[in-house]
Formats: structure tokens, C-alpha cells, sequence
């Protein structure tokens, strides 16, 4: 039975009465009569007079009974078990004058000193005192309203540039200067900071909170040793750092001042030299406390989930990574697979975003369809190191946009952008380009990007001193060797130095079709000039292997050859000219090589030669205009060549008669078609080939 009432059975006097009062009260059931505790009755006091004296009935789950407590006792239980520790931390921070507590931690204090801006906040009294303070930060703000959940201050600063109100960030201080001002410049969406100090220029700056310092790399090792900055941490193992212009990975940690890197791939370090650089450690963080049921992971509280855009991605619960398949919203992520369910776990997770340290964006289309421009400061990657970046974004449906910079207006209002960033387009068949010059299909060059990186060859313009000329070369970080290329569009040709009233006209050509270099102008007449250097020639070959011809000169030339064309039934002209009154006209062969006019070969003159054969398929072939056979077997034989016009002149030294056949198909004078013409022992003779079928002799 419960101790905690009274259960009489009891033969009363029938009839009878059982009557409670003061707090007791009496149940029948039956023949059972229950006696409990009421307080519905009773007189409810303020305060207490006696706190010794007043008790209070407890009761004491332990051992299922009741109690009674004086007040006292009661309060003296409550400082000590909750308002104590507090009170002691409270107590060991000591604050002094103007100084307000916070609490770091369960039972640990610390205390900051409130000005008297703050002060003057936290003790207004009711909404015009609290305007009031708010007022007082800086003389001349004469509005502070409140419109919802957000609080505005000052009025708008009229078009004159001078800080009419907003909000003052760093004027708090008094002894440390003004600050600046955050306010609204006319319209209400012509946003303005300012120095709040006259006469002074205004510095919009963007830190970066990742871990950096310097560090110097250890010789014939792979670690890196800290010289100050951020001490090392071993929760950055597996992670990306940035040093000596590139990105390495954390393999080890060995303490807060040493650690190991490997390449991105994991590949070993090892270090030349002792080198002094700028390291950084830089990821988006986050952590709180989830809900896991199968693969859902619900926020409970702490940083929001965020979409999976990073790099190096990274998310545990209680410590362990999870595999994230998709992002929800900002309180829902699914994993790939189910942890186990729990409630009130705590989660964390990092990933990289583009390398970035700090970033400042402008949007034009916001929420989970993104559009924005970026300017970065970039951590580094593996070709240049830390670096500097202004490019378009995009998240979800939005696209990349062209950015384009420029100074000034056309007529209209029309902006006069001189450089275009244009992003890929599949539909126009091209991977994004830089225009110079104009944007919008004005530009007047157009620089287009490759497909997939390549580091390899570029067109490349140096700047000259004066009097020296500035070019466009190839160049490379690889190739020895480069062409460059200048084309027209469809036939179009490339037009050298038409800024003139001449120039040069290059023209390529359909297959079966020559290239061809002109000259054109606004002169009806006019030559194209190749001028040599010094004493250099002209060489015209193929392939740069065969040579062609070669037209070479000296320091002094003053004499050359001049070639005419002709008109119908006139003489193409040969002719020596120059500032000589008389001049010879030199056209030789190579060592004994003739001159051939035409197939009539000139002046070229064969001794010793040896007849051969007995008919004329295997005569001895002449190839000079003057030939002395000097051995002449019996029947043997010489055939002459097959020049048209040619005088042939055969002299027989030999012992015996010579066979002279002319080329085949033709005929010696009377002579049959092939039959040869006998040259008697010591006799000479001159034959005239007139035709593919006649010879003189």
C-alpha cells in the first residue's frame, strides 16, 4: 500500500461523518475511506517572514515518502547546486569598472570592457532612449527606426559623397579614430562606404582566415619545418597545402612545427634546397550536431549543410566519414549509405572551393540558380603558385556570362567596351575567347581558347625601344621550333603593310592551285621589290632541301641580269645590265657540264671515247656537241642524241670505219630510217638533226 496516504477500515457508528480540513482531504469508496493531500484551499502568501519557520512538503521518490523543508533550506540547496558555479567563475574573472562577463566555457569566465556606446545601448530604458544611443555614435544621424527584424539608422547622404548617416564600423573607439561609414548614397540601391575621416581616401579590403605563416623546406626530405604563423595541425593530414608555388598534399603530421607533403598524387617529395615560402591551409568548414535515420541526415543545429560543388570533399558523423550522394537543402543531405540511425550526433565536413582565399562576388541571378562575376585571390595550383583571378560563376541553371571592360560611351548611352571575356559556346562552335578593340562582333581581334589546356606554343608581342621594330613571333615553353600562322577568312588573302599606297598581297590557293605573293596599290604599275641583306642571295627551293636557284651578289654589285618578258610573236629577253657601258653575258655548265639552249647543247667537247656494239640499240650514246672516238672495234658504232637543232660534230681517230646512226626513227640523209652513216678511218663530220626523223650530214 502507498505510505504516501492514510487507508482506514474502519466498523464506524452508522450513521457517521469523516471530516478533513487544512490541506487533508478525505475519498470514499465503498466502505473505504482515503485521506489525501489537497492544497486547492489553501491561502496563497507573497512573501515569507520566517523562512526557518516556513516548511514545504517534498517528497522523495527514493523511498516513496513525504517530507517536509524549510524555505532556508530550500534556497540555499538552489544557489549551491545552480546559481554556485556561475557565481564562482564570475568571481575568479574579477571584472573591473565598465567590464561585462561572458562565459567561454561550462564554469569558465572572461570579461571584456563595454564603451560607452554599448553602455549607453544596454541601459536605455525604453525605444526613444535606446534611439537616443544609438544617435549618440556619430553627431548629424538624426533617424534610427526599426522595421521588422532590421534596424536603420541615419539618412541617405544626398548625392554629395559626404557620410550623411548609415552605420560607422570601427568608430567605436574614440581614441583609435572615426572609422568608416556603410550607408545609402541617394537611391536607396546606390550603396556607399566611406572613410568617416575627412579628407582622407576610402580602402575596401578582404582578409582570408586560412591557416598561413612561413615555412622552410628541408633538404633531401619531404617535410617542410614552420618558421611562424600557424602552428600545424594533425587534423591536416590528407588535405591540400599551398607552398612554394604549388599544391601539396599532407601525408604526416610530426608536430605543430613540422610536417610531411607529398605531390597531389600522392607521389614522394623530396626537397633540393632550403627554400623560404608563404604556406596556407584553406578549406570551407563547417560542424554542429544531426539526426540520422537510414541515409538521411537531418540538421539539428550548427553551420547549414552546403551543395556538393566542392573539391576534396569531406563529411563525418561522430568522427566517421560518410559518403554524401546528394545535397537537399540546407537541413537535408542523403548519404550512399546508412550509418545507423542516431539523434543529437555531431557532424563536420570541409571541401575545397576553386582554391579560393577570398572572393568577392557580385550576383545578378541569386538563390539555389546562381549568375555572378568573381574576383578571387587564389591559393595556387601546380603552374603558378598564388595568383589573382577575375572570372564568371554559375550554380545550379545559371550560365556563364561574357565580362567586359571598357572606358567611356558611343553615342547613345552606347558603352565603349574596348576587351570582351566571352565563355564557351557549343551552338557557335567555339570554346570561349578574349576580344580586343571592341566586344560584340565590333572587336578588332579575337584570341580563342583551346578545347582542353595546353601549355605548349603562343603568339607573342614584345615591346622595342625606339628606333627598333616591334613584331609578332611564335614562342613556346617546350617547342624549339614553331610556325606561326596569318590567314584570311574563306579566299581571303593577307594584306602586308597596306597602310601605304602599295603593298603586299599573300594569297593562298584551292587544291590545284598555286599560292601567290603580289604586289597591289593605287599605282597602275608596280614591281615587287625582294631585297637581300648585305652580300646574301636569293635561294628558292622545296622543303628547305632542295635548292632551285640561287641569285647572289656582292658587297659592290653594280652589273646584273635583266629578264623581259615579250608580247605575241616577240623574243622573251636575256640581257646583262647594270652601270657598265659593255658588258659580257657568262652562262656556263659545272665542271664539264655544257650549256643547253633549248635541247641544243652548247660548246660541250668529248675526246678518248670508245665506240661500241655492232648495231644501233647498242651504240655508244653521244652527249657532247664536239666527240672524238679515238678506239674503233670493227662495226662498232656511235648514236646521236635526240636534240632538234643540234650540230653534232663526230671525229674518227679510231682504225677503223665508225657507224653514225642517227636517233631512233630517223634517217641520215638518203639513208634508211636507223641505218648508220660509215665515217671512214681519220675523217670528221658535222650532222644537223632537224627533225624527230631527219639528220644531215
Amino acid at each position: 500500500m502507498s505510505t504516501t496516504s492514510l487507508r482506514l477500515r474502519v466498523v464506524p457508528r452508522y450513521p457517521a461523518m469523516v471530516t478533513a480540513a487544512d490541506g487533508i482531504k478525505a475519498v470514499r469508496s465503498g466502505v473505504d475511506l482515503a485521506i489525501k493531500s489537497d492544497y486547492s484551499d489553501l491561502v496563497q502568501v507573497p512573501d515569507v517572514t520566517n523562512p526557518d519557520k516556513t516548511f514545504v512538503l517534498v517528497w522523495d521518490a527514493d523511498i516513496d515518502n513525504y517530507q517536509s523543508m524549510s524555505f532556508t533550506n530550500i534556497i540555499n540547496n538552489v544557489q549551491d547546486a545552480v546559481i554556485g558555479p556561475p557565481l564562482a567563475a564570475i568571481d575568479a574573472a574579477n571584472p573591473g569598472t565598465d567590464q561585462v562577463v561572458y562565459f567561454t566555457t561550462e564554469g569558465e569566465a572572461s570579461t571584456f570592457t563595454a564603451s560607452a556606446f554599448v553602455r549607453g545601448i544596454s541601459n536605455s530604458v525604453d525605444g526613444p532612449a535606446f534611439a537616443s544611443a544609438i544617435g549618440a555614435l556619430q553627431p548629424g544621424i538624426s533617424s534610427v527606426t526599426r522595421a521588422g527584424n532590421y534596424l536603420g539608422v541615419g539618412q541617405q547622404a544626398n548625392f554629395d559623397g559626404n557620410g550623411k548617416g548609415g552605420i560607422q564600423i570601427g568608430g567605436g573607439d574614440a581614441s583609435r579614430g572615426t572609422g568608416s561609414w556603410i550607408s545609402s548614397d541617394g537611391h536607396g540601391n546606390w550603396n556607399s562606404i566611406q572613410s568617416a575621416k575627412n579628407n582622407n581616401p576610402t580602402e575596401l579590403i578582404i582578409y582570408n582566415s586560412a591557416a598561413r605563416g612561413r615555412a622552410s623546406a628541408v633538404v633531401s626530405t619531404g617535410n617542410i619545418s614552420r618558421i611562424d604563423g600557424s602552428a600545424f595541425d594533425a587534423s591536416w593530414v590528407g588535405t591540400n597545402l599551398y607552398f612554394l608555388r604549388k599544391k601539396f598534399r599532407v601525408s604526416a603530421f610530426i608536430d605543430a612545427n613540422t610536417i610531411t607533403l607529398t605531390e597531389s598524387d600522392g607521389s614522394a617529395v623530396t626537397f633540393s634546397s632550403a627554400d623560404t615560402e608563404f604556406f596556407q591551409w584553406c578549406y570551407t568548414t563547417g560542424s554542429g550536431i544531426c539526426n540520422v535515420s537510414g541515409t538521411m541526415v537531418t540538421w539539428v543545429s550548427g553551420d547549414p549543410f552546403v551543395p556538393l560543388f566542392f573539391s576534396d570533399f569531406e563529411f563525418k558523423i561522430n568522427g566517421v566519414v560518410c559518403t554524401v550522394s546528394s545535397f537537399v537543402d540546407i537541413k537535408t543531405l542523403t548519404l550512399a549509405s546508412a550509418p545507423g540511425d542516431a539523434s543529437n550526433v555531431s557532424f563536420s565536413y570541409r571541401g575545397n572551393i576553386n582554391d579560393q582565399l577570398s572572393t568577392l562576388r557580385v550576383q545578378s541571378v541569386a538563390g539555389s540558380d546562381e549568375e555572378n562575376v568573381n574576383l578571387y585571390a587564389i591559393a595556387g595550383d601546380n603552374n603558378l603558385g598564388r595568383y589573382y583571378a577575375l572570372r564568371s560563376g554559375l550554380a545550379g541553371n545559371g550560365k556563364n556570362r561574357p565580362i567586359f571592360i571598357g572606358s567611356g560611351n558611343y553615342a547613345g548611352y552606347f558603352a565603349r567596351d574596348q576587351i570582351g571575356i566571352y565563355p564557351e559556346d557549343a551552338t557557335a562552335g567555339h570554346n570561349g575567347y578574349a576580344s580586343l578593340g571592341g566586344v560584340q562582333g565590333y572587336e578588332s581581334l579575337r584570341v580563342y581558347l583551346s578545347a582542353t589546356p595546353v601549355r605548349g606554343q603562343f603568339l607573342r608581342i614584345d615591346p622595342k625601344t625606339s628606333g627598333n621594330s616591334i613584331g609578332l613571333q611564335a614562342d613556346g615553353v617546350s617547342d624549339a621550333n614553331i610556325d606561326a600562322f596569318i590567314t584570311g577568312k574563306g579566299t581571303g588573302s593577307v594584306l602586308l603593310g597596306n597602310h601605304l599606297a602599295n603593298y603586299v598581297k599573300i594569297s593562298g590557293a584551292n587544291s590545284g592551285f598555286d599560292p601567290a605573293v603580289r604586289a597591289q596599290g593605287s599605282d597602275a604599275n608596280r614591281g615587287l621589290g625582294l631585297d637581300m641583306k648585305g652580300s646574301g642571295g636569293l635561294n628558292i627551293s622545296q622543303d628547305f632541301a632542295r635548292t632551285l636557284m640561287k641569285v647572289q651578289g656582292n658587297g659592290s654589285t653594280v652589273n646584273f641580269l635583266n629578264i623581259v618578258a615579250s608580247v605575241t610573236n616577240s623574243p622573251v629577253t636575256l640581257a646583262a645590265a647594270g652601270n657598265d657601258t659593255n658588258i659580257d653575258l657568262s652562262l656556263s655548265g659545272k665542271g664539264t657540264g655544257a650549256l643547253v639552249a633549248g635541247s641544243i647543247l652548247c660548246n660541250k667537247v668529248s675526246t678518248g671515247l670508245t665506240a661500241t656494239g655492232t648495231t644501233q640499240g647498242t651504240a655508244l650514246a653521244l652527249t657532247s656537241t664536239v666527240n672524238e672516238v679515238t678506239t674503233t672495234a670493227s662495226g662498232a658504232g656511235v648514236i646521236l642524241p635526240n636534240k632538234i637543232g643540234a650540230l653534232i660534230s663526230v671525229i674518227n681517230s679510231g682504225a677503223n670505219a665508225l657507224l653514225v646512226y642517227p636517233p631512233s626513227g630517223a634517217a641520215i640523209n638518203a639513208l634508211s630510217t636507223n641505218a648508220g652513216f660509215s665515217l671512214a678511218a681519220g675523217g670528221k663530220q658535222t650532222f644537223i638533226i632537224t627533225s624527230t626523223t631527219k639528220v644531215y650530214a
